[in-house]
């Protein structure tokens, strides 16, 4: 590793550039941005991943025209560490978004928990499934996997080499595409044991009409949407692998995205 042990005011601007692309990722993606994990230790992660990354990276010449120019490329580089982190951080809200489908269909869309990590009310079952998920990556050391893909991403995207353009509108317009599918997917469980509940109470209602399908209805959807739930969990190490294919494909769409 080639130490760069000169510091003229070249260098502090190189370091500054890194800085801001590293802030702008560690403040927006998952793993880092949870609400519980104090600013100061967000900071100072910072400033010693950055050290890192400009005691290793190759060291490129940043031209720019006067002080306009300095300031678009520091724009260029919080937006470019702000959407790297921002895409694969929507992956985690699928989660989220899923449980709310859920509540609805058993019976809880009306119960929310505040959420300390987020710093938002989320559903019980998204809050469920989220911070199990959330485990599932950690204990896979998917933010190792993370924090190598950024280091990567400056071999792809150098220092002031950032740019917005067609491909960037086109990866937001696919990803929202696939964000309802995946939800979709993730809740089809639920979605057809209520579907079949819904016919057998309609069933039912025909041949008992004396009986009051709104009470029953409501205790069965409960109780056999939380007994699907429990066998939903089985299912969680697949949700952690998908999920993890799906910011690995995001991430890399971001950074093709963002390629000058």
């Amino acid at each position: 590793m080639k130490m760069q042990l000169q510091f003229t005011v070249e260098n502090l601007e190189y370091f500054l550039f890194i800085v801001t692309r590293v802030s702008a990722f560690v403040f927006t993606s998952p793993f880092f941005n949870f609400g519980s994990i104090p600013r100061q230790l967000k900071v100072a992660f910072t400033l010693i991943f950055s050290a890192l990354l400009y005691l290793t990276l190759p060291y490129t010449e940043v031209r720019y025209p006067g002080i306009i120019g300095f300031t678009f490329m520091v724009m260029s580089e919080a937006l470019a560490g702000g959407m790297l982190g921002y895409f694969t951080n929507i992956v985690m809200t699928i989660l989220n978004f899923t449980g709310r489908l859920i509540d609805m269909e058993i019976g809880f869309a009306m119960v929310t928990m505040f959420d300390p990590v987020f710093k938002v009310d989320t559903s019980v079952s998204g809050n469920l499934y989220n911070y199990f998920t959330i485990l599932l990556l950690l204990i896979g050391n998917f933010h190792h996997y993370f924090l190598a893909a950024f280091v990567d991403a400056y071999k792809v995207i150098p220092i002031g080499r950032a740019m917005v353009n067609a491909n960037t509108v086109n990866v937001i317009a696919d990803f929202l595409g696939n964000y309802f599918l995946i939800a979709m997917r993730l809740m089809l469980p639920i979605y057809a044991t209520m579907l079949l509940v819904n016919a057998v109470l309609g069933v039912m209602a025909k041949v008992a009409p004396q009986m009051n399908m709104f009470v029953v209805g409501i205790q069965l959807k409960l109780l056999v949407g939380l007994a699907v739930m429990v066998l939903m969990t089985s299912m969680l190490p697949g949700v952690a692998d998908y999920l993890t294919k799906e910011m690995q494909d995001v991430f890399l769409k971001a950074v093709e995205a963002l390629k000058s």
